[in-house]
């Protein structure tokens, strides 16, 4: 699947751990965090990612949690 959906550049893109899972998040240059299901390739939503620039994202080992980092870039 082609995902668009940011409006400038992808930092990094993370899926989910564990089973059953199916989700994939894209940290962006526009301050979002966008979560898709992968499977699929259907845009889920986004997430503010509390800066302008997001540069990682990341799962908890279990698949439960989401982290974030984000810069001023």
């Amino acid at each position: 699947h082609t995902l668009a959906g940011h409006r400038g550049g992808t930092a990094q893109v993370a899926f989910q751990p564990g089973v059953g899972a199916g989700r994939l998040v894209s940290a962006g240059c526009d301050g979002k965090i966008r979560v898709w299901d992968a499977f699929a390739g259907q845009d889920l939503g986004d997430l503010e990612g509390g800066a302008p620039w997001v540069e990682r994202v990341a799962f908890s080992p279990g698949g439960h949690y989401l982290a974030s980092a984000a810069g001023k870039h």
